[in-house]
């Protein structure tokens, strides 16, 4: 029994390792979401060619011969030449912050993009763009959308409006709760309900701190025994020589 804990906990640490470094990444997207790692040195099935993978998702005429065009890779201009050239300065360079999910234009002739983490508004005299402030959250956002001088912000649980009006104006945004119909029915699929359990989010930041320490001691443990197997292999080989 001794062999088998010993051999089956040295095949294991390398897998809990990676699941508990993993799973605390889940844990913290947006914390992690500053570190990047090159596609060159990832399988081809996560490389680009011919601008697949979301690479551009849409587009939204800027003028009579230009077009921004967004995607996972930010915001690109391509002319009637199909001349593409890159325009993300102002936007957050890193990889899963740089992904736009939506550019509008206002009925004031403003451009607004967001991505999962922030909302931009784009300066064409100077063909960057400006982040603008938005209440902090832990919640991601996912669509945009204009009507007059109203500005609607649509994320994972809330969505968030402001009044657009002079572009050196700064934006002032509130909070609102998304309610459900009359007729909604409040279920909650298993496959979301047993994520939520095992990353901790059921019981919120709170939860998902004690499941990032549970792994923690679970890495520290697997890693340990590692090091008190390592130390006595050693110390058994340094004995062997100095007998000989």
């Amino acid at each position: 029994m001794r062999n088998i804990h010993k051999y089956l906990g040295l095949f294991l640490f390398p897998i809990i390792f990676l699941l508990v470094c993993s799973g605390i990444v889940l844990n913290h997207r947006k914390q992690f979401s500053k570190f990047d790692v090159p596609r060159s040195i990832l399988p081809d099935s996560y490389k680009y060619s011919n601008w697949n993978y979301g690479f551009f998702k849409n587009g939204l005429p800027l003028d009579s011969n230009r077009i921004l065009l967004y995607g996972t890779e930010g915001v690109w201009i391509s002319n009637r030449d199909s001349v593409i050239s890159e325009c993300n300065q102002g936007i957050d360079p890193n990889a899963d912050q740089r992904k736009i999910h939506r550019i509008i234009r206002t009925s004031n002739n403003q451009i607004f993009a967001i991505s999962s983490y922030h909302l931009y508004r784009f300066k064409m005299g100077e063909m960057q763009w400006a982040k603008v402030d938005l209440p902090e959250s832990e919640d991601l956002f996912i669509d945009i959308e204009s009507k007059a001088d109203t500005l609607v912000i649509l994320s994972r649980s809330n969505y968030y409006v402001g009044l657009v009006n002079d572009q050196q104006q700064k934006l002032s945004f509130t909070v609102h709760d998304l309610h459900p119909t009359t007729k909604y029915e409040r279920q909650h699929s298993l496959f979301k309900f047993i994520w939520d359990l095992h990353s901790g989010s059921l019981w919120g930041i709170t939860g998902r701190i004690v499941i990032d320490i549970i792994g923690l001691l679970f890495l520290f443990i697997s890693f340990s025994g590692f090091m008190i197997w390592l130390y006595k292999k050693k110390s058994k080989e340094i004995n062997q020589i100095i007998e000989a």
